[in-house]
């Protein structure tokens, strides 16, 4: 029986696509990168920081600029919080879970102070701990220290999320993981990566854990 349930940000719990794509080509102009549309957008994610540099024209010189851009990135992200919405349904998936006694998390690759600025605005309460992982360094380091933090057992843990590298993770710290369909990855590549569970709907979440 898991206890807690860890959620993605981006993609899983809201539809932020848009923004990302929006604050990535202003920093695009600023730093003279290549601008991008949607579909590239999504084929980057799946490529290494050398592949992305490469693809975007960006000397690779400039990966030393890397944290600052990432710090300027998330703080323009800020300005759009307000634009941003929940998945249909997801929040009252999301509150279905927290009434059944599980104790909801939120580990993301955009700084938690976004996170946490969008749940206030959007006057959403519960949530047990929200984490920021750090890109360079892998969403399962963050994922394993969760766990140490919590006293928690690997089979005490959901994670759901919409990425390949989601499912990844969760491999690598043996957790078990939910991929969703509607997020940045298609689900033949989701599949791909054989997670234990994959929904086309935010009420199927429901229906795997609230027996």
């Amino acid at each position: 029986m898991y206890k807690h349930i860890i959620f993605d940000f981006d993609g899983t719990l809201v539809d932020s696509t848009s923004e990302i794509m929006m604050v990535y080509n202003e920093l695009a102009v600023k730093y003279n990168f290549k601008n991008v549309n949607h579909e590239e957008y999504k084929l980057l994610n799946h490529l290494s920081l050398k592949e992305r540099f490469k693809a975007l024209n960006v000397p690779m010189y400039k990966f030393l600029l890397i944290r600052k851009i990432g710090k300027e990135f998330k703080e323009r992200y800020k300005q759009h919080l307000n634009s941003i919405l929940f998945i249909d349904q997801m929040r009252e998936v999301v509150n279905a879970l927290q009434s059944e006694g599980y104790k909801i998390a939120i580990i993301t690759s955009n700084s938690a102070a976004n996170v946490s600025n969008f749940l206030h605005t959007q006057n959403f309460k519960g949530i047990h701990e929200v984490r920021s992982s750090n890109g360079l360094f892998g969403k399962h380091q963050t994922l394993k220290k969760y766990l140490k933090d919590n006293q928690l057992n690997r089979e005490d843990v959901i994670y759901i999320g919409d990425e390949t590298r989601d499912i990844i993770a969760c491999k690598k710290c043996e957790i078990d993981v939910i991929a969703v369909s509607w997020g940045l990855d298609t689900k033949e590549s989701l599949l791909g990566e054989d997670p234990n569970y994959l929904v086309d709907q935010p009420d199927e979440i429901r229906g795997i854990l609230i027996k």
